[in-house]
Order: structure tokens, then sequence, then C-alpha cells
């Protein structure tokens, strides 16, 4: 989620909210399958409301089984000011839904931050061995982009000389007495300290190449968005349902994607009728980047020469970082059996994805500051003809740079 969520704070539901997850319960005694852990950051970056909702929405109707558990990290105070963060279980006792606290983590600590990230996981692991662990994680989000570069890429631009090394990517954002707190993406994969099962992305722009790349080591499968998530979010109300099912992970996880998109796709809005959604299986990320590298380095020129403006976006407004993959390489002019190649290794990589004819466009005809979706392959790419200097620099620390050679 990024400033797409304007939802304001609910004060009143995260007092209540607070003082229930405070509440101590005896833990069920059976040892889980199945650990879902929702990482809700959202301390003092204007979603503690949407957030709140959501946590009430996972837990309202909950129909996790004894032997799977529902974790949630909790960190949605609107204060500015330090605070406490919680990791909680929640569960059904006599009927009723019952959060009990298991960790209390002293004020200070930054849920945007690697560091809490890997306590969080490792303090789920040590207290809920399982067989199957899946991560939600729930902020803000820009992709691939270097801190701060969505808000204020002409500055950046601008002090092109500063070290790329010194740049940190963008995932989670958190506000403390003034400070901004973001997780490098680098940083995020390496404080996952076990392989998970499944991430899912509830943050804006996280459904790119580079983002998959960088974590396919680090979990089975990814759920994503290439363009942004409104203020409501995923299909909070459902997922617990889902994801404790018999049904088989990555058959779960199209249905995730699946009432992700049922809920927007059904809004009357045309501007709400917004969303894209993608599972990627990270086993074949680097299949794919192997394919893509064959073409970069053989349709270099054309690469760099493309005409960004009939290429298909992810983004709104101006920001101009995130294309369609698949649109990327079918302009690119390809022989047939580079198209096929290519194609072959994306449709192994990318196994399932849905998106609105529109994101947040007022009507098709005149879509901006959304756009029209003519074109919907399900992953995202920076494009450095319509990059920068700056963001080129910092580009080629990332691993899918590495694999493939976008940018030189």
């Amino acid at each position: 989620m990024s400033s797409i969520k304007w939802l304001p704070a609910i004060l009143a539901a995260l007092s209540i909210f607070v003082l229930n997850s405070c509440e101590k319960h005896p833990e069920p005694e059976t040892f889980p399958r199945r650990v879902f852990l929702l990482y809700s950051a959202g301390h003092s970056n204007g979603l503690a409301g949407a957030l709140a909702d959501n946590i009430r929405d996972i837990t309202g109707e909950m129909t996790f089984p004894d032997n799977s558990a529902l974790l949630i990290y909790s960190h949605i105070s609107t204060s500015s000011y330090p605070t406490e963060s919680y990791l909680i279980r929640a569960y059904r006792k006599n009927g009723k839904s019952v959060m009990d606290t298991l960790v209390t983590y002293p004020a200070g600590t930054h849920s945007a931050s690697a560091e809490t990230l890997r306590k969080v996981l490792e303090d789920t692991r040590e207290r809920f061995p399982a067989d199957e662990y899946g991560l939600l994680f729930s902020s803000h989000g820009t992709g691939f982009l270097p801190e701060y570069y969505y808000s204020n890429s002409s500055r950046y631009e601008a002090l092109y000389s500063q070290s790329a090394e010194r740049i940190q990517k963008s995932i989670g954002q958190e506000k403390e007495n003034g400070i901004s707190y973001e997780i490098d993406i680098r940083d995020f994969a390496d404080a996952i300290p076990f392989r998970l099962d499944y991430i899912i992305f509830d943050a804006c722009l996280m459904g790119g190449a580079e983002v998959a790349c960088q974590l396919r080591t680090k979990a089975r499968y990814l759920v994503a968005s290439p363009a942004e998530i409104l203020s409501y979010g995923m299909d909070y109300k459902n997922m617990a349902g889902i994801l404790s099912s018999n049904a088989s992970l990555q058959s779960r996880l199209q249905s995730c994607c699946r009432c992700y998109y049922d809920i927007y796709a059904s809004q009357s809005s045309q501007a709400w009728r917004s969303a894209t959604i993608s599972l990627i299986d990270l086993s074949e990320t680097a299949n794919l980047a192997i394919e893509c590298s064959r073409i970069f380095e053989r349709h270099r020129e054309n690469l760099q020469n493309i005409d960004f403006s009939t290429v298909q976006q992810y983004y709104t407004y101006n920001y101009h970082w995130f294309y369609d993959l698949c649109d990327i390489v079918e302009k690119l002019g390809c022989t047939e059996e580079e198209l096929e190649r290519f194609h072959e290794a994306f449709d192994r990589c990318v196994i399932y994805k849905e998106a609105t004819e529109s994101f947040l466009a007022n009507s098709l005809g005149n879509p901006y500051p959304g756009f029209v979706i003519n074109r919907y392959g399900g992953l995202s790419m920076y494009l450095p003809c319509n990059g920068g200097a700056y963001l080129d620099s910092y580009y080629k620390t990332l691993d899918w740079n590495f694999a493939t050679r976008l940018v030189e």
C-alpha cells in the first residue's frame, strides 16, 4: 500500500484492538501444521486506520483450524513517538475470537526495519514449528525504487554524484520523531532467516521482476501487484479461511488473488475498479532472467530507443518506472523463436494473474492520473530509456540487473 491508502486512522478502533491484544489467554496446545504471519507495519505512516480494519476483518470470522496458526505483528499506532509493538496469536475459543499477546517489543522498535522483520520471523519459528510458513507484509511500497525516490526523483537525479551503494530501496515506511524509516529490498531478503512457502505483499508496486528476483531464494511463491493497491487492500475477510483450506498451496494462493481481484472488479465506480495481481513461482525467476538477458543483448539498440509512451504502464501520474515486461519484450523486434522461448519461461514464472480494464481512471477515454490496461503480462520492469542516470547507477546493484544486464 502506498499513499493510495488514504483512509484516516480510526483511533477508537485502534484503542479497542490494543486492549484486546494485550489480554492473556492460554495458548492452544496443538502445534500448527501451517503458520500465517501478517506483518502489519503502519506506525505513523498514514495507514493505521486501514491496517486496523484489515486486522479486524481477518480475525472477525476466523476459520483457522487448531493445527494452523494465525499470527499478527502489529505496529499501527498513529503517534509519531516511539510506541510498543506486538506479536499476537489469533484463534477461536469457546466460539469467540481471541487475540493472545505472545511478545511485546519495546517502544523504539522500528517495524520498517530488516532487524525487526528478522526478529519477528525468528520468534515465529521458535514458538511455532510448522510444515508451512507464509508472510503477508502490509505497509507502503514503491517496488524496487531507492528510499524517497518515488516522491522526490528530481532531487536524487540532481545528486547523481552520490554513490549508489548508499541508496536504500523502499519497502515499508515508518515515521518517528520526524525521521522516516524504510527497508532496503536487499536487506528485506537477507532478513528472512528461513525459506518461506509464500510471501504476499499488500503494498504498492511490488509485483516487479526486480523484486521477484531479489526474493527468488527466500520463498516458493510471491503474490504481489505490479500497480498500486487501493485503500481496502487484500480480501482479509476470506484470506484466513482460504489459506487454511485443504487445497494445494498454489490453488490457495490463486484463490487469494482471485478474491482480491473480485473486490475491485465489482466496484460501481470506474476509478475504484482498479486492481492488478500476480502469483509468481520464484523458482522460475532465474530461467526468465536468462531469456531476458539474451533478448536484451541482441536487441539493445531497440531497447534503448523504444517508444516508452506505447508500452503498457503500471504507474499513476508521472511516476514512470514501472512498465509491463511482456509488452517491452514484444516491442523489441524479437524473432518468433525468441518470443516463444521468452513466453514459455514467463508463463512458468507468472502462473496466475488478474487485472481490471483500467487503474484509477475516471474514464477510459481520459484515464489520467491513472491508466488503461490494454496488455497485462503480470510483471513489471524498469525501462532505462525513461529513467535517469542516478536510478541507472543504483539499478546496477540489483540481482535482476546482474542476471539480465538491462542497464550496462
